[in-house]
């Protein structure tokens, strides 16, 4: 591994999306991993899960989705609508469905 360069964000993110994201929505990785917000929300998880380290990529994934519940409370609370960008809820089963899946 010597004169290999440590890992880009956007390389640090994509092995992070690929580990925490299920396979039937891989094909919008481009997508996610080009946002750079993105990028700098997930970096922590990402360099502890290319380090192996499972317990602070848990913890760092526990503090994004606490603070995702928090900001989804304001809404409700503020009565604001969350709208996907990237996913339509089929109104037969109710299941999120990826909107460009193939």
């Amino acid at each position: 591994m010597e004169g290999l360069k440590k890992p880009t964000c956007l390389l640090r993110c994509i092995v992070m999306l690929m580990v925490f994201v299920s396979p039937t929505v891989t094909t919008f990785l481009s997508h996610v991993a080009s946002s750079v917000a993105v990028c700098r929300l997930w970096i922590r998880v990402s360099d502890a899960v290319v380090a192996a380290d499972q317990h602070t990529a848990t913890q760092e994934k526990f503090l994004i989705e606490e603070e995702q519940r928090r900001t989804a409370r304001e809404r409700k609370i503020k009565m604001v609508e969350w709208i996907p960008r990237l996913f339509e809820q089929n109104h037969i089963t109710g299941e999120w469905v990826y909107k460009y899946a193939e």
